[in-house]
């Protein structure tokens, strides 16, 4: 969400917009009140829903109020309007420290005048047992008088014991950090932050140091020209020492390398002895190289012996690659809150520079693509790409493309709204080249290629042979006339290329999927769970030797062919292990509003449209088995399910206003239509409805006289009709061509509220019933599956994650005040069809179910340089 200048948040008017990062926008703005200006610190509201991120936004709000000192930055208040949260910071004129040591490296002098102030203020803060963790020349604010400001507190953590950084033991307090999760800036993080270990008051000491090296030199001790590399020069290089100035004194340097010691054991443990050092240091001391302790004659020695040694090292000393990278394996834990989901799409995708990750992870009932740009800590998701799968990169790694509800669509990391191409109803992946993005559009389909600046979409190949059903899970060669292509045919999946000018196919390897050509002249493919690599002359189009098995254990779907690996061209592999992936039941929660969530009932494989009866003994759930799907009935106060249903699938029952009968949905007698039988599961069905494609009862009015439902109708899709059950009669309420569902009668029968996407998205709407006068909408940013509360007063609805509600008047005519966030509940969702939640008869509480994802998996396993392995185990000519 960006602010424009001149628009007004809260009691401030904004200005000017000071920078963003991963995780905030920055603003400039004036305080209307005390007519001061200061600084907006804005959580975006996408973010915002995040409940890991929001609570850690007001963790640095807190942080900062518990600090006092000079050099560092003042807060003063966290506030949040509607959906928007922000923090009001002291505004700091003058530059960072990191564009001070853009324009030269600091003098000696004003290095130590700078970094003390730096130590002080890292002082404080640990006295508090605050540490920092993401210390840099760019959190770091000089003014024009030479007062340093300590910034961005947003990554700070209090310790909750005295501990030794490094070790692998982890003590974790206040849900601040997950386990293994890599929490700093790439290149200022201590070694024992960037493996994932615990952190004391040391890991700062580091930062301090890579701070003062760069700063006296202008340049980064572990600047690499690659992620990995950097990590790797972290973990295992010495800083560059000899470009440290000739000036600098002795004991800088042995302060220096204390504070850059790799084992933090080693290292200087308080910066408040850093801060002793630098107040005792003489500036003008004798330069450390002119006290380098080696005396003429040990130089005289030297210059003799060398010659003999450097004959040695040339004649009988081994041959060794210093140039080769070496490979480095590390697991990347995925956020909790955001675990990569793997429903059957190709589900992550690495840039092909190696600089960004994209995933897909369930929010409620819908898919989002998350990024993680590989030198930043958040994974962030990436606004635009609600209900988007399958994601893949453009050539140029700054525009993906994905698939979303039943489209093609493509978007600008750089910033930028989705673009849709075409239509893709049942996607099998995507590639893109140079001026066109290769697909599969659906299941059983061949291969189509659409312009990606837009256009028209035309045929690449057609499934023409009886025993191929679909082409799917296209790569695109160099040189852009041939792709990689799975068959799918009756023995299982194949691998094949393509020529795209002409559609032929010929097949390269059998029982095998997902095929992906590395540019050390590989043909890498998944095969029975594991990766295989076999030579592949990417010319000739033609395999030069056996493939080979490279890495075990891949997670796949071996339903589609799709396997969950990734690598970019300079060969970083990013995959998915099988054993990471977990299949979960789904929970049923009782959830009062103040999010207190406890388990009711048993855990089931599926649980749906959750009914409390009318006095709240009862709950109505679906249960979901395979294809087919019953009623059940779970006693609340024992804790037993009972089987209601028994013939045909069933699901999204509902209770007769005295609790005696249910009604609901089945497709029992090879047709679908609304039955209802008694509560205890006794008697046969009874028809309601003539048969119709697809039908759900939403609620009956509170006399029992008249029940709606929704209708899926061919021409105008959803659509609400009424039953009126003295003459068993049926006619539609709301059938236009727009759609409108799940209509539910308020408690004194005199209202209907429904979701319609007239507008051009789902909002709420209240409409007199039986009408026609009076309509009314609730939602304001989006809304579907309302409900009432008993009493009428409140109506409750979903938009997005979040659980809405509104104050409501119903006499003597109908009033709805400004929505507002009850709770966030990122629980599983059913859209406008009906509600999936329910509200108990004191509306206290609220009925929802959480499921685990059916295949889901919190971490990746990274290969860095993984190109060097993969010619090793399988030789090319």
């Amino acid at each position: 969400m960006a602010l424009e200048s001149g628009s007004q948040l809260g009691g401030y008017e904004i200005l000017s917009r000071l920078g963003t990062g991963g995780m905030s926008e920055v603003y400039r703005a004036r305080d209307l009140t005390l007519g001061r200006e200061i600084a907006i610190k804005v959580l975006p509201s996408l973010l915002a829903q995040d409940p890991d991120k929001l609570a850690r936004f007001e963790r640095e709000a807190k942080i900062l109020a518990s600090l006092n000192h000079p050099n560092i930055a003042v807060i003063h208040g966290l506030e949040h309007e509607d959906d928007v949260w922000y923090l009001v910071l002291e505004l700091i004129p003058g530059e960072t420290l990191a564009e001070r040591i853009k324009r030269a490296p600091l003098t000696v002098a004003e290095a130590r005048a700078i970094f003390l102030q730096i130590a002080r203020a890292l002082e404080a803060a640990h006295e508090k047992q605050i540490i920092h963790r993401d210390l840099k020349p760019s959190n770091v604010k000089i003014t024009e008088d030479g007062v340093v400001k300590l910034l961005d507190f947003g990554l700070g953590k209090t310790l909750p014991e005295t501990r030794v950084a490094g070790s692998k033991t982890k003590t974790f307090s206040g849900g601040e950090t997950s386990p293994g999760l890599v929490m700093g800036t790439p290149g200022y993080m201590s070694p024992e932050q960037a493996r994932g270990h615990e952190m004391a008051k040391s890991t700062d000491v580091w930062s301090f140091g890579v701070s003062l090296f760069e700063a006296l030199t202008a340049v980064h001790p572990f600047a690499r020209e690659t992620l990995p590399d950097m990590f790797t020069a972290v973990l295992k290089e010495e800083p560059p020492w000899g470009r440290l100035p000739s000036n600098v004194p002795r004991a800088l340097g042995t302060l220096l390398s204390r504070c850059l010691e790799k084992n933090a054991h080693d290292r200087i443990h308080d910066i408040g002895d850093v801060r002793i050092q630098l107040e005792d240091l003489t500036v003008d001391a004798v330069p450390k190289t002119e006290r380098t302790g080696v005396s003429r004659w040990a130089l005289v020695a030297v210059i003799l012996v060398l010659p003999f040694f450097v004959w040695l090292f040339a004649h009988d000393a081994p041959t060794l690659d210093r140039t080769r990278p070496v490979v480095r394996r590390f697991v990347l834990d995925l956020s909790p809150t955001a675990p990569i989901s793997l429903n059957g799409a190709s589900a992550l995708a690495v840039s092909p520079d190696g600089e960004r990750l994209v995933y897909g992870s369930r929010r409620g009932a819908r898919n989002q693509l998350y990024l993680r740009e590989l030198d930043q800590i958040e994974t962030v998701p990436i606004p635009g790409t609600e209900g988007g799968t399958a994601p893949f990169f453009a050539p140029s790694s700054n525009r993906l493309g994905f698939f979303v509800e039943g489209k093609l669509k493509t978007l600008s990391l750089l910033g930028g709204t989705p673009e849709t191409l075409t239509d893709a109803e049942t996607p099998r992946g995507a590639s893109w080249s140079d001026g066109s993005i290769l697909f599969s559009p659906s299941s059983r389909s061949g291969l189509q290629a659409v312009p990606a600046s837009g256009g028209a979409s035309a045929s690449v190949t057609d499934v023409g042979d009886a025993s191929i059903r679909a082409h799917r899970w296209p790569s695109v060669l160099p040189g852009g006339t041939h792709a990689l292509v799975t068959l799918w045919n009756d023995d299982g999946f194949a691998v094949a290329v393509v020529a795209l000018d002409t559609g032929d196919v010929k097949e390269l390897v059998q029982n095998g999927s997902y095929a992906r050509y590395a540019s050390t002249g590989h043909l890498v493919f998944l095969r029975d769970g594991d990766l295989y690599a076999a030579g592949f002359d990417a010319g000739s189009r033609t395999l030069v030797s056996e493939a080979s098995l490279v890495v075990e254990d891949v997670a796949q779907d071996a339903r589609t062919g799709a396997a969950f690996y990734d690598f970019s061209e300079d060969g970083a592999l990013f995959y998915v292990p099988a054993d990471a992936v977990t299949t979960g039941p789904a929970t049923m929660l009782l959830i009062d509003r103040a999010e207190v969530a406890r388990p009711i009932g048993p855990p089931r494989h599926s649980f749906q449209v959750p009914r409390l009866s009318p006095d709240g003994q009862f709950l109505l759930v679906t249960v979901q088995d395979g294809d087919e799907a019953d009623i059940w009935s779970l006693q609340l106060d024992r804790g037993n399910l009972t089987r209601l249903t028994f013939e045909g699938s069933n699901g999204a029952a509902i209770w007769t206003p005295d609790g005696k009968r249910i009604t609901f949905s089945s497709n029992r007698n090879a047709a679908h239509a609304i039955y209802w039988k008694a509560a205890d599961g006794s008697g046969n069905a009874e028809r309601l409805t003539p048969d119709g494609p697809l039908l759900y009862a939403t609620s009956w009015s509170p006399d029992g006289g008249t029940l709606t439902y929704t209708v899926l109708d061919p021409q105008s899709q959803f659509d609400v009709w009424l039953l009126h059950f003295a003459d068993r009669e049926t006619t539609p309420l709301l059938s236009s061509s727009y759609n409108e569902a799940g209509a539910v009668f308020s408690p004194d029968g005199r209202f209907l509220a429904y979701t319609s996407d007239e507008s051009g998205r789902e909002e709420v709407y209240v409409r007199a019933f039986p009408g026609p006068e009076g309509r009314w909408q609730v939602s304001t940013e989006s809304g579907n599956e309302p409900q009432w509360s008993r009493d009428g007063k409140e109506l409750f609805f979903r938009s997005g994650t979040s659980l809405m509600v509104a104050d409501i008047v119903l006499e003597p005519s109908f009033d709805a005040a400004r929505p507002r966030v009850l709770m966030d509940a990122p629980f599983d969702q059913a859209g406008s069809l009906y509600a999936n939640y329910d509200v108990t008869p004191d509306g206290r509480n609220f009925v929802m179910i959480r499921s685990e994802e059916d295949n889901a998996a919190d971490r990746l396993h990274v290969v860095l340089h993984w190109f060097e392995e993969l010619k090793r185990r399988v030789p090319v000519n």
